[in-house]
Formats: structure tokens, sequence, C-alpha cells
């Protein structure tokens, strides 16, 4: 599994030797991101915690269910500023999968986001065959959605008490990439 490369970004492959770096961008983001993920058990932002996810992200990548992907500055890969991924992957006439991705709050409004979801959303269209990438978004996260509108994104509707973030029953606005026909 190669990286893959933008501009000023490298997408690492889910592995479990990026344990310690995963653990430390999500501990050092806990408090940014919690308003709009899922509750986390405290084993999360441990190293060993992440491990055991990097693992099973690491074979759903070679099973081709999901395609997930560490962002590091080209100029500083020592350190993880976001993650972005393809994921629950339908196969078939389908070709169809979630897109989910986030940034580390220092890195914010600089067009990381942007670049990582684009290279990936390309990635996928056009290396692995998928054909329709969804992302929903709450309607609050304004920064999500604009990247999603960036990358090409086209809101498709609304879907209702989608999913449960921070406790709470969110609605989620529904956004779509397609690929091109042919593929």
């Amino acid at each position: 599994m190669e990286p893959i490369e933008t501009e000023r970004l490298l997408l690492l492959p889910a592995h479990p030797d990026l344990a310690w770096k995963t653990a430390a961008f999500y501990h050092k983001n806990r408090d940014f991101f919690a308003p709009l993920d899922p509750q986390r058990e405290a084993s999360f932002f441990i190293p060993e915690g992440q491990q055991v996810l990097l693992e099973a992200e690491r074979e759903q990548f070679e099973q081709r269910q999901s395609f997930r992907f560490y962002l590091v500055l080209r100029q500083q890969p020592g350190e993880i500023i976001g993650l972005a991924g393809l994921n629950n992957i339908v196969w078939g006439a389908f070709r169809s999968c979630f897109l989910g991705y986030k940034l580390g709050e220092e890195f914010q409004h600089q067009g990381y986001m942007s670049e990582g979801v684009m290279a990936l959303c390309r990635w996928g269209l056009e290396k692995q065959g998928l054909h329709r990438i969804e992302a929903n978004i709450m309607p609050r996260n304004l920064p999500s959605i604009a990247v999603a509108e960036r990358c090409g994104f086209q809101l498709e509707g609304m879907s209702p008490k989608y999913l449960r973030i921070a406790g709470v029953w969110e609605d989620h606005l529904h956004f779509v990439l397609l690929g091109p026909d042919e593929i």
C-alpha cells in the first residue's frame, strides 16, 4: 500500500506502526473533535487502543472494504495532522462508499483538508473504480461543508437524525460525488 502524494501532503495508508502518532493526534485534538464525534472510550486515545483499530483498518484496506489514510505534511512527516477515508465500500453494481475526514485544530483553514480529500477521491474513483462517494455532514459543520463543496460534492438532501454524535441523534446533509459513467 503506497501513500497518496499531493503538493503538500502524504496520505499514509492505515498501518499499526502509526499507533503512537494517531494516539497523539487524537489526544491533542480530543476537545476540538468532541462536539462532532461519537463518544469515545478512554482506550481510543492511547497507542494500544489505536494499534487495535489500525490493525482492523489495515485488514479492511486489504479486503477493499475501507480505505483509511492519515495525513502528514511532506516537509514534516513525523506528525499526523488529519485523516481521510473511504468507508463502508459496497462493490458490484453499486461501487459506492462513505467519505469521512477530520483535520487537527491547528491546521484548519489552510487548504490541507481540501487537498487531501481531492486526492483521495480522485484515487478512489480513478484507481479503485468507485462510482459514488457520499459525505454526510452536520449542517452546523460549515468548514466540512466547504471542503465537500470545494471538492465537487453536490448536495442531495437532508437525513434527519442520521448519526448519534456526542450522545445526540444529529441531522446530516447528504452530499455526493459521482465518478464517470464509463468506469
